[in-house]
């Protein structure tokens, strides 16, 4: 789905659950004429329940949520690709505003943002098991992650060749909690 820098590709609200399997979401910009800035490509909204397969979320732009924002419900992503887009603010990948989400066997891969270059989570909960959150970068903190409020966990796969230049090119909190738990690979940062 190529919305061609005209919007987003998919907005998610309400309470139902939903199911996105398969596709290929590229260049969305939120910051098109009437959209509030918030997730290029993908925008999961409300109190439901969706779950994102095989999905590959890529060259998206954004305010905060270059790739993916989470603004409420619960989102479960199994093999889910956010790579290569970017935010003028934070959250180059992923955005967490609020809700939870569990990632497995992903990658969150060269993204940029001011702070937060792959996942940036200001509330909720974010969980990446046995993914990957490689080479992303910040322009200020947090390369990989950066927890302003919430819980991110961490468990298992790699972060690696992420930077940032103010502090953790791997993860940086200044709020909530950002847990790595064991068999998490960090190197390179």
């Amino acid at each position: 789905i190529d919305p061609a820098g005209g919007g987003r590709a998919i907005v998610i609200t309400g309470t139902v659950a939903v199911t996105v399997r398969g596709f290929q979401l590229v260049n969305g910009d939120a910051s098109a004429a009437g959209l509030d800035g918030n997730g290029g490509c993908l925008l999961v909204g409300g109190s439901g329940e969706t779950t994102i397969e095989q999905i590959t979320i890529e060259n998206c732009s954004a305010a905060r949520g270059g790739g993916l924002y989470l603004q409420g419900g619960t989102l479960n992503g199994n093999g889910l690709s956010v790579q290569n887009n970017s935010a003028t603010a934070n959250g180059g990948g992923v955005y967490v505003a609020g809700g939870a989400a569990n990632i497995s066997g992903g990658a969150i891969d060269n993204n940029r943002a001011a702070l937060g270059g792959g996942v940036y989570a200001q509330a909720g909960a974010f969980g990446l098991t046995g993914s990957t959150a490689a080479n992303n970068s910040a322009t200020d903190r947090g390369g990989a992650l950066f927890v302003a409020g919430g819980t991110v966990i961490v468990g298992g796969g790699q972060v690696s060749g992420n930077s940032a230049p103010n502090g953790g090119g791997g993860g940086y909190a200044i709020g909530g909690g950002l847990h790595l738990a064991a068999g998490t690979v960090l190197e390179n940062n």
